[in-house]
């Protein structure tokens, strides 16, 4: 009986798990400006998982802050002529590449 309980326990939690790391942006994303990435929160709402890459075209663009709920980004993160830019808010667990 206490096998079944340990399973039904490991289950729930792997389902509940799953439910926080939302998926999202299977062909990835491109930020062309700042504010695009300022707006991320707002448009994908509960976003955890980027199962595409994110490119970055614009020199602009000065921090990922915006992007703090981020866990895992499972394509390529590409930053187009970005040396400037600030990695500090895209802290990330896990980058697939």
């Amino acid at each position: 009986m206490d096998k079944i309980k340990f399973l039904v326990a490991v289950f729930l939690l792997s389902v509940f798990s799953n439910l926080n790391a939302q998926s999202c942006l299977s062909n990835g994303i491109s930020f062309a400006n700042q504010g695009q990435v300022n707006d991320f929160r707002m448009n994908y709402p509960g976003c955890k998982i980027i199962e595409g890459g994110i490119t970055v075209n614009d020199t602009g663009v000065s921090n990922f802050d915006s992007l703090i709920d981020l866990t895992t980004i499972e394509g390529t993160l590409y930053l187009n002529d970005n040396s400037s830019i600030n990695l500090q808010g895209l802290q990330l667990s896990l980058i697939h590449i």
